[in-house]
């Protein structure tokens, strides 16, 4: 449901970003004997890399913090809980049902780092 919900969203970037591409490159390409297949490969994704950066930024954030979707999906009494929860949801269900302050800090700290890792090696301009 995830997926479906963003795919609108996403498409519209990516289109934006593919519309931004000047028509003289693929013209220049043609001219040159390139196939389709090599304008997609040496014009498109390298125009459209940062377009695409930032959009799979945005899904992997939106993908690490899903609560909302499970807690309104599964519910607690539901036995596929146990395969289907993420980090968010197992810190609410540690922190606020279970009462295991203590672990579900833990858990905030790990996803932080999780987080930290993952975005400081995709954008090492991120810390300067």
């Amino acid at each position: 449901m995830a997926i479906w919900s963003a795919l609108g969203y996403d498409a519209v970037l990516l289109l934006s970003g593919i519309q931004n591409i000047s028509k003289s490159y693929y013209e220049a390409a043609s001219l040159d004997g390139c196939t389709k297949l090599q304008q997609f490969r040496y014009i498109t994704l390298p125009m459209v890399s940062p377009t695409l950066f930032v959009v799979l930024i945005m899904r992997l954030m939106a993908s690490l913090k899903v609560y909302d979707l499970l807690y309104m999906m599964v519910g607690e009494g539901n036995p596929a809980l146990s395969k289907a929860q993420s980090l968010i949801y197992l810190f609410y269900r540690e922190s606020f049902i279970s009462g295991n302050r203590g672990y579900a800090s833990a858990i905030v700290i790990w996803t932080v780092l999780i987080i930290f890792i993952l975005f400081c090696n995709k954008a090492p301009g991120f810390l300067v």
